[in-house]
């Protein structure tokens, strides 16, 4: 039970390691949300090996769940410690990680903060990919110690980026402007990715 993270806290060369040993591998569950990149084991064939899991759907599983090779699992954010707790229990996490700080910190940067603390409770093993284009984000479950990591590989590739949203439609307006006549003054407000936001 692998937990990769989701976004841009993949660590791809190390993913791409791990994919192309799939011949050697039975039975390893990939579990992950909303990746940016295409992985073959993602791909239909690969299950016996390789099989993946996500807890969100982003635009690269969107294109391969009709394909029968993605278990999709609808998860709330506010149910996802649970939803962890009781289905993931994770026994390796793989992530990339900044450069330590001078305390032996290394953070996993900006979106990794999202699950990761919570792979780390049950994981047996941890691998970072070191990585000095990952920015060092602050905050309470974003950063881990570089010595209890099992295992550090580097890459200093940049990281993978969301491409901009299309054209916004007369749709997407139609919809922002019912909802901006919802929102009070002083509101906090989450926004997600895409036209509509």
């Amino acid at each position: 039970m692998i937990w990769l993270p989701p976004v841009n806290g993949a660590p791809n060369e190390l993913t791409l390691a791990i994919t192309r040993r799939y011949k050697e591998l039975e039975d390893v569950h990939m579990w992950s949300a909303m990746q940016l990149r295409l992985y073959d084991f993602m791909k239909p064939g690969m299950e016996s090996h390789i099989e993946y899991h996500t807890v969100f759907v982003g635009s690269v599983e969107r294109k391969l769940t009709p394909l029968g090779a993605i278990n999709v699992h609808s998860v709330g954010f506010e149910y996802l410690k649970p939803f962890f707790d009781e289905n993931i229990r994770p026994n390796v996490l793989i992530a990339e990680v900044s450069e330590p700080d001078e305390e032996g910190n290394v953070c996993f940067g900006p979106t990794g903060g999202a699950a990761n603390y919570l792979a780390l409770p049950t994981a047996k093993k941890v691998i970072l990919q070191v990585n000095p284009n990952v920015p060092f984000i602050y905050g309470v479950r974003n950063s881990m110690k570089i010595q209890d990591a099992d295992f550090i590989c580097y890459s200093e590739e940049d990281l993978v980026e969301i491409s901009e949203a299309k054209e916004i439609s007369d749709i997407d307006k139609k919809i922002a402007g019912l909802i901006l006549n919802e929102i009070e003054d002083g509101s906090c407000i989450q926004l997600g990715i895409g036209a509509l936001s």
